[in-house]
């Protein structure tokens, strides 16, 4: 087949594209989930995989103790509930620090993602921040 010779109808592009991205989940065409079944609120299951999970990442309790969810939706056509975590320490976010964790209907935690910061206490370079909202934004401009 010869992409963009007209050879190929767009009936065989999407069947080509369709069984690449059904077989991309697994070798062996079953989909794997990181967890089974959880009973509970998604968001308490999100929290509760993200702890359970911290030393895959190298993080600390302290790392995941001051998180808060930052958004959540439902997608309406699989019904999974996407949720966003937020690392923060002392009360402060950390820059780029989310977690992303996709719950299925039945509570299994489909994927995860994490960008949270290790260790974060000995990383931030102070407690609490040296200026003001006020005096930032006037820094900025």
């Amino acid at each position: 087949m010869v992409w963009g010779s007209g050879r190929a109808g767009s009936g065989a592009i999407l069947g080509i594209t369709l069984l690449l991205c059904v077989s991309a989940g697994a070798q062996d065409g079953v989909t794997r989930f990181e967890t089974g079944p959880n009973f509970g609120n998604p968001r308490d299951i999100a929290l509760a995989h993200l702890g359970a999970t911290r030393g895959a990442f190298a993080l600390k309790a302290t790392d995941i103790a001051d998180v808060r969810i930052r958004d959540d939706y439902v997608s309406g056509r699989t019904e999974t509930t996407h949720i966003y975590l937020q690392q923060r320490l002392n009360g402060l976010e950390v820059f780029g620090a989310v977690a992303h964790v996709n719950v299925a209907q039945n509570g299994s935690v489909i994927n995860s993602a994490n960008t949270f910061v290790p260790d974060a206490q000995v990383a931030a370079n102070a407690a609490s921040p040296k200026l003001s909202s006020s005096d930032a934004l006037a820094a900025a401009l």
